[in-house]
């Protein structure tokens, strides 16, 4: 039987459409946290202005293989992030990545309460058989949380990123549906 809170909410968490007008000052504003941009993307960080946000979020918006929420706090609905799945329906298998934009958001949970939100979206809602992330060596703290969250480490590309005069792995990590549903679904 599926939990009878409402689909998209967590216990401090709320997953919402992105709003392109409303919310992309917020995106705009993220892109230049070079904190933010160093944990989401292993791009070059180049400037760009509110108009290159807005299409790229009028992307994600027609994009029918992308589920894109913007994650909002529940205390004060205030968007502090965005998660999404990158699905491939013919396998059953989706992509996860997830940024916390706000920085008085970070290390508070929020993202790991979205992260189990959409979780509950892609094995309950979509019928996924598993759930893949990846992150970067340096990125301890989000490791961490995937590991106590119940994903298994599933390789790393070896000196794939060079950040700050060093080279980083990056981790790939994944969740069957089967690994979810005994560790969260069951109750």
């Amino acid at each position: 039987m599926h939990n009878l809170r409402p689909l998209f909410q967590g216990e401090r968490t709320r997953l919402c459409a992105i709003d392109i007008e409303k919310d992309a000052p917020c995106f705009f504003r993220w892109r230049s946290d070079s904190e933010y941009w160093n944990l989401l993307s292993s791009s070059i960080a180049f400037p760009v202005n509110l108009r290159d946000i807005k299409k790229e979020l009028q992307k994600w918006e027609t994009d029918e293989q992308v589920y894109s929420f913007g994650i909002h706090t529940l205390d004060d609905d205030r968007l502090a992030g965005l998660v999404e799945l990158e699905v491939d329906l013919l396998h059953r298998d989706a992509w996860v990545g997830i940024g916390i934009g706000e920085a008085d958001c970070r290390g508070k949970g929020f993202g790991t309460d979205a992260m189990l939100e959409i979780m509950r979206f892609g094995f309950l809602e979509l019928d996924l058989f598993r759930i893949s992330l990846n992150t970067f060596e340096y990125n301890t703290p989000a490791i961490r949380t995937y590991e106590k969250m119940g994903f298994t480490h599933e390789g790393r590309m070896r000196a794939y990123l060079n950040w700050k005069g060093r080279r980083w792995d990056l981790i790939f990590m994944g969740m069957l549906r089967s690994e979810w549903e005994s560790r969260y679904h069951a109750a």
